[in-house]
């Protein structure tokens, strides 16, 4: 990662991650002009608006989030997992040291939320040596106020599809599948 910091297209940063994901996603080649799934992370979220796979919304029009949405601001992007009952998200995303689940505050701000309970249960769980080496699973209230979004047209014969239904299940619902 630090070696390929400031080189565009050349690390799995945060943005690097999400284009690897889209890519998966949509099982195409990154071939299009202007429909390349690797750019800033400032972009993601208003680019893939305007390829019309879906909705984008700016942080002050937010109201809920959903598992896929895309979330990008001026300085980082991730891929939300799912909401819980207190109001905080798990979410996953790939910082210095790499990808990782994470949790938001909740809407008290309490940073022992559900979400972060959640990506600590499933970290450890599934990643161990991964946790051990990097056990903090917190992110702060920013994750919930100054993202923008994108949301995807899925489900039967849009954009993408939903067959599990996981735009309209909670965080732990998700995270148990």
């Amino acid at each position: 990662y630090r070696r390929h910091r400031y080189q565009f297209g050349a690390g799995l940063d945060c943005s690097g991650f999400v284009g690897w994901s889209i890519y998966n996603i949509m099982k195409t080649k990154n071939g299009k002009p202007g429909h390349g799934y690797v750019m800033k992370a400032s972009k993601m979220a208003s680019s893939f608006a305007k390829y019309g796979w879906g909705t984008y919304k700016s942080a002050a029009g937010i109201k809920d989030l959903k598992a896929g949405d895309v979330m990008s601001s001026s300085t980082h992007v991730y891929i939300v997992v799912g909401s819980c009952a207190d109001g905080s998200v798990v979410l996953v995303h790939s910082s210095p040291a790499g990808v990782r689940l994470s949790g938001t505050p909740d809407k008290k701000g309490r940073t022992n939320s559900e979400a972060v309970k959640l990506a600590k249960k499933y970290m450890k769980k599934y990643y161990p040596s991964w946790y051990k080496r990097y056990p903090s699973c917190k992110k702060d209230k920013s994750y919930l106020t100054d993202y923008a979004q994108f949301r995807w047209r899925a489900g039967k014969g849009k954009m993408i599809s939903d067959p599990d239904g996981y735009q309209k299940k909670n965080a732990r619902q998700v995270l148990k599948d």
